[in-house]
């Protein structure tokens, strides 16, 4: 996941220079690389071979081929690595895991606010997601910056049951406090207090 990393590394520093704080960088990316494996369930189970008959949605993250060449463009401009953007293909079903991630990336990050279904920009959901729970940035993010459709409800339930169930596995005292900081929790409960 070299080029992910070295992606999500470019994209800290272009939202420091932004006025974003963001204190641990590695906390950081090890928590868009989390959230993007959530993504990958919700899109294709983690199985790079599936196709959508419906959509012709393919690969991990289920790109339609009409958003293959707006990925790779934001990519080769927002990225440092342009021979190796430039050498991925335009079938998502040919992407290794740090072209999917990457591509994942670049088609998000930095995209212009889609004004129709909220006000909240990709760099602020990213940087939501990266430096705290935060369960409705991942719902956010998916739902008007990956997923571009007006999602239909088995889409909806599926994308909020994922993420839940995810964070719930993985960060059960954070989640026991409904998105509050295992140091602040909303009730008084002194097991959840560090």
């Amino acid at each position: 996941m070299k080029q992910t990393i070295d992606f999500l590394n470019t994209q800290i520093a272009r939202l420091e220079k932004k006025g974003y704080e963001i204190a641990d960088k590695q906390a950081y990316i090890d928590n868009i690389l989390d959230y993007m494996e959530v993504v990958r369930e919700i899109e294709s189970s983690n199985d790079n071979t599936q196709v959508n008959t419906n959509s012709g949605a393919a690969g991990l993250y289920q790109f339609l081929e009409n958003t293959v060449p707006t990925a790779k463009n934001r990519a080769k401009r927002m990225h440092t690595a342009e021979d190796f953007v430039a050498n991925i293909s335009d079938n998502p079903l040919e992407w290794e895991d740090d072209e999917a991630g990457l591509m994942f990336l670049a088609h998000a990050f930095g995209a212009p606010v889609h004004e129709e279904r909220t006000s909240i920009g990709s760099d602020e959901l990213f940087h939501r997601i990266g430096t705290d729970f935060d369960p409705q940035a991942q719902q956010d993010l998916y739902m008007h910056y990956h997923y571009r459709a007006v999602p239909d409800d088995a889409t909806y339930d599926r994308a909020t049951r994922l993420i839940a169930d995810f964070y719930t596995e993985n960060y059960p005292e954070t989640a026991k406090n409904s998105g509050g900081p295992v140091t602040n929790p909303l009730y008084s409960d002194k097991r959840y207090l560090i």
